[in-house]
């Protein structure tokens, strides 16, 4: 039985563009912070200057990153970040520096807009983001560019094995930090081929949706031992492939924040999501929250040494 706990959040990353696109993330982090009564810091990334240009333009990178800070420090006094909220510039690749962060200050939680500078991308989180989301050791909240105000729906997708049951247990506890009294338990199937030579579509769809509720019901009250206050758990089922189905019923039940767990694979893949955790948010229009289990960190440690030994 699985019985990985949820990491508990005290330190939250936020990473932000200074751009119209990562204000949503901004908004939503510093919320939580207050909320879940954590430290919060805020991160940019600034392009470093070639070697080349150094030479050429003496002092230009400190320059850069000395205005980099400046704005940093107004855009945060204009967003309500407070003078508590560590800020940080840094030169580099903006993925692999807000990783390399993430370690400097050992936080639970990285919060980063959907969008990169490009704007809005139909279908397509931003590039930057992508790839937080499969280097980042820690859970990973992508938020959409506009605040849509404090999350009040909270739904998981699931499969009902029990790999998945940590994000149940982190929208248990997110549930009781935040005072919402439901999760919404989100699943999709596919009716398999060659199901004619048993039976019609309508009953498959039955059967296999009569199998998906005991799944579920197992699922809840193998997670709700560890947490008797649970708020109650509405189970919604239907078909299609979950790519398109899950996201689809987010949108359908008004889901402020769906929550997935990200099933790390063994050796050097452990850097890998699942294809349909990628896909799911890719197309996911509301705040996405990408669980690992805190297993995860020291499962890639233990592959990059075999890597590398």
């Amino acid at each position: 039985m699985s019985t990985d706990l949820p990491r508990p959040i005290e330190r939250i990353l936020v990473a932000t563009g200074l751009t119209p696109e990562s204000v949503g993330g901004v908004l939503i982090a510093r919320w939580l912070a207050g909320a879940l009564n954590a430290k919060l810091n805020a991160a940019h990334i600034i392009e470093p200057i070639s070697k080349a240009m150094e030479r050429a333009v003496p002092g230009l990178g400190d320059a850069n990153e000395k205005n980099a800070r400046e704005e940093l420090e107004v855009f945060a006094r204009s967003h309500g970040l407070g003078d508590t909220v560590k800020l940080t510039v840094l030169r580099g690749s903006p993925a692999q520096e807000i990783v390399n962060l993430r370690h400097d200050l050992g936080s639970d939680l990285l919060v980063i807009g959907r969008y990169g500078k490009g704007g809005l991308k139909s279908g397509r989180i931003g590039s930057i983001a992508d790839r937080l989301v499969r280097k980042f050791p820690v859970s990973v909240l992508v938020v959409p560019p506009n605040f849509r105000g404090e999350y009040k729906t909270i739904a998981v997708a699931s499969n009902f094995e029990e790999e998945s049951d940590i994000a149940l247990r982190r929208a248990f506890t997110l549930c009781a930090s935040l005072g919402i009294g439901e999760v919404v338990l989100l699943h999709s199937y596919v009716v398999p081929a060659g199901y004619t030579a048993v039976c019609s579509w309508e009953e498959a769809c039955k059967r296999i949706e009569a199998v998906a509720e005991d799944d579920a019901k197992e699922m809840i009250e193998r997670v709700k031992v560890d947490y008797p206050d649970a708020p109650s758990v509405r189970v919604v089922i239907g078909e299609g492939p979950a790519s398109a189905k899950v996201p689809a019923m987010a949108r359908d039940n008004n889901i402020d924040l769906l929550i997935l767990s990200t099933h790390g694979r063994s050796g050097p893949a452990f850097m890998l999501l699942g294809q349909t955790t990628e896909r799911i948010l890719q197309h996911a229009t509301c705040s996405v929250w990408a669980e690992k289990s805190p297993g995860l960190e020291q499962g890639i440690l233990a592959a990059m040494k075999e890597i590398f030994k």
